[in-house]
């Protein structure tokens, strides 16, 4: 990632591959809390905007919405199995980044839900 004042920059998307079965739907959100890779304590909120992120693959008929808070893939349930891959990219507006330090690394969560 590229920090720009408060605005963090993906420059390597998160790739999820799924294969499912008897899954309707499957959302991606973000718990918005930028966390220290060493001990996972949260450092500063990070809004993520998920712009920019895409979904390939799966099966004919599925539908794709891609907003600032959420990546959402709906009408994957058919016969057998779907596979299909999310990019998760886009930026995080923090709130301080004074408390960030070159010498660490972080990471914020992202939540893969699936409804049958």
């Amino acid at each position: 990632m590229v920090l720009t004042g408060t605005v963090w920059t993906v420059t390597t998307p998160a790739v999820v591959t799924l294969k499912t079965r008897e899954v309707n739907e499957v959302t991606v959100t973000s718990d918005n809390v930028l966390r220290l890779e060493s001990s996972s304590d949260g450092v500063d909120t990070a809004t993520v905007n998920y712009s920019g992120s895409t979904v390939v693959g799966g099966p004919v008929g599925m539908a794709t919405s891609v907003t600032p808070s959420l990546i959402e893939v709906t009408n994957v349930k058919v016969p057998g199995a779907s596979v299909f891959t999310i990019n998760i990219d886009g930026t995080a507006t923090l709130v301080n980044t004074d408390a960030l330090a070159s010498s660490e690394n972080y990471y914020i969560n992202h939540v893969v839900t699936c409804v049958q």
